[in-house]
This record gives structure tokens, sequence and C-alpha cells, in this order.
């Protein structure tokens, strides 16, 4: 059975955590999030300074990874939802695709840098701490977060349009399928 790997990247602000969730219903697979790992390790340890903060992003991405690694050499299909940078995390990525018969595809969000940013810093202060948006905000390269080099099916997601996705189309063009499509095998 092959097992699938969907990674929906993008910018902050882009509505990766909302399409994300969205395809993990349509499709009865489970979404891991670096967000919530990072806050789970942020309360776990308690009130962090800035570097910290920053250093539990980058466990929370390793966890990820390796969260996907046990369950994809289970042959359960997964979704992972996080702020991918290409640099850092294509590599990863690529080791998962190792892990007997995977395939990958991803979905990667976007806006206009003048719409992510005004989303940016309405939500800032309303989130966990441990993503200190207030801090970060000013500085942020929101261009930074392309999608990353693997291969299989891409698409690009305009997170700028109002309203719901259009879920079909985005299944379709995936080409995965969960217990909710078409039985229990993906693809």
């Amino acid at each position: 059975m092959t097992a699938w790997v969907i990674l929906v990247s993008g910018p902050p602000a882009a509505g990766k955590s909302t399409l994300a969730a969205g395809l993990s219903e349509r499709l009865g697979w489970p979404c891991f999030a670096k967000d919530a790992l990072q806050e789970s390790l942020y309360d776990a340890l308690g009130e962090a300074d800035a570097d910290t903060c920053k250093r539990l992003g980058g466990a929370a991405t390793a966890l990820l990874f390796e969260i996907a690694a046990v369950e994809l050499a289970a042959g359960r299909s997964l979704l992972l939802d996080a702020n991918f940078d290409p640099a850092r995390h294509t590599a990863p990525a690529r080791r998962l695709l190792g892990i007997g018969a995977v395939r990958a595809a991803q979905v990667h969000c976007s806006a206009p840098e003048a719409l992510l940013r005004a989303r940016f810093e309405a939500r800032a202060g309303s989130r966990h701490p441990v993503h200190r948006d207030l801090e970060r905000a000013p500085g942020l390269d929101f261009g930074s977060y392309g999608p990353l080099d693997l291969p299989g099916p891409r698409i690009e997601v305009d997170g700028s349009r109002p309203g719901e996705p259009p879920w079909g189309e985005l299944l379709e063009r995936l080409g995965a399928r969960g217990p909710a499509r078409s039985g229990s095998s993906p693809g």
C-alpha cells in the first residue's frame, strides 16, 4: 500500500493551517502542525527568551519530520503543516520519500505580501507567546517561504481569495484519496 505525505507550506498568514485542517477532514488523514508542536514544547519548558523560542521552532520542525517518518513507515498517510524553508527542509522532506512506498504532494499557499503582513500584524499578540509575532513582524521576509524541491504534484493556492477553496478540484489535482473518498487506500 502506498502512503502519502502532503506538505502544506507557505509564509505566515497565508492560510496554511486552515487549508491543512480542511484537507485532513476531507481525506480522513491526521495533520501534524509545526505550530502545535512548538507551542507544546514551550508549555513544557515554561517562559523562554526569543532565541530559545526560535530554537523551539527548529526542534518542532525536526519532530514533525520524525513523526512523519514513523507514520509513513507504518503505511499511514498524513499531512504536514509548516512554514517550511526550502534551504533547510527540502533534504529532510526528501528523506521521507525513501521510506517504503511513499508518495508526496505539496500545497503551497501564498498571497500578496501586503495582505500577508496585514494579516500577520492583525493576529500578532493573539497567538501563543512562543511565536513572538509582535517582535518578528518588522523583519519578517514573507518571500523566503517558497515551495520545497520535491517530486510529485505541487499545487499553488492563492490565499487571498475569499471563501472556501475548491475542495473537489484541489483533491483531484493532488491525486490523493482518503477513506472518505473511495476506500482506505490513497492514490
